[in-house]
């Protein structure tokens, strides 16, 4: 078990829709994190937020809509 389960539980918390921020930090990925309509997951920037998403793992799973969008790759 790594960091998604608290980055899940932040979504979860979230039921209308919101942001997530996440800090500066390296967070470990074993789990996918499930992503909802409406739910923004914001980093600190380039190389401050990191997932580390372990091999064989989709980091990110969408829920709800059809496509991931973003301004860029970097949280």
């Amino acid at each position: 078990m790594g960091d998604e389960v608290e980055i899940q539980r932040s979504i979860d918390a979230l039921a209308g829709g919101g942001t997530v921020m996440l800090d500066a930090r390296e967070y470990q990925i074993h789990a996918p994190v499930v992503l909802p309509s409406r739910v923004s997951l914001v980093g600190q920037g380039r190389g401050a937020t990191v997932l580390n998403v372990a091999e064989g793992v989709n980091g990110i799973e969408t829920a709800d809509f059809e496509k991931l969008t973003g301004s860029n790759k970097w949280l």
